[in-house]
């Protein structure tokens, strides 16, 4: 039996018009589960492209049956945003199955619309160094509906932000986007389970335009709900 963990939520949560920096952030991916069997299924890494209004997240990792005997399979998940026309498209793979979904400005602004509380934002007055960039820290608390019991609960959660790597609203449809800024530590919530990002490594370099185009061949194209996909691959992990 696979174990299907698809971490949307690790890909929408990074949106950031980087001003004048055009390079990758790689960030180092952590948790609180101790369970080593569980945590085969997981990424560890997560690496951000950006170029002007455009950036691209990618995170690959292995779905391992509970056979050691039976090979791995490859998955692969990237989520590719245009700030300049609030849109994005996303990248799925598992195995040889490859989706294309697309995000429009009309779906956006019909889930922002759908948002019932605005989360709570208070910035500290201590600030912290990370790879060389100064780092306010704040307290964003957001409204989470546990996986288990379905009911929705107040979680606080701390981030260290600069704003020498971004601007007000681009994190565009995501609880993170009060933030005046690109996140360089921060921890999310994927189906339940505690997720830390920590930027460990920052490199200025020149991204091609290619990075961000749509592929022309070799994905389906979705034309069901993003949920339905989900939940299609999750209960069949193919």
């Amino acid at each position: 039996m696979r174990r299907f963990f698809l971490f949307v939520a690790l890909l929408g949560s990074l949106f950031a018009n980087a001003q004048n920096f055009e390079g990758t952030i790689t960030y180092k991916l952590s948790y609180t589960i101790q369970d080593k069997a569980f945590l085969k299924n997981f990424p560890t890494e997560m690496v951000l492209f950006i170029k002007g209004n455009k950036l691209r997240s990618d995170i690959t990792y292995q779905l391992w049956e509970t056979d050691a005997k039976i090979k791995a399979t490859p998955v692969s998940q990237s989520k590719i945003v245009d700030l300049g026309t609030l849109s994005y498209f996303e990248l799925l793979s598992v195995g040889e199955n490859k989706f294309f979904i697309e995000t429009t400005t009309k779906q956006i602004e019909e889930n922002l619309a759908k948002k019932s509380t605005t989360p709570k934002f208070a910035i500290q007055d201590s600030t912290k160094m990370i790879k060389g960039y100064l780092c306010k820290i704040a307290v964003l608390t957001i409204n989470y509906q546990e996986a288990t019991t379905g009911t929705y609960v107040d979680v606080p959660l701390t981030i260290y932000y600069t704003e020498a790597l971004g601007n007000k609203n681009i994190y565009i449809d995501q609880d993170f986007r009060v933030i005046n800024g690109l996140m360089l530590e921060y921890t999310i919530f994927a189906r339940g389970i505690p997720i830390k990002f920590t930027a460990t490594k920052i490199k200025k370099k020149k991204i091609k335009d290619t990075e961000f185009e749509k592929p022309t061949a070799g994905y389906q194209k979705d034309i069901e709900d993003k949920e339905t996909r989900i939940k299609y691959l999750l209960n069949t992990g193919k």
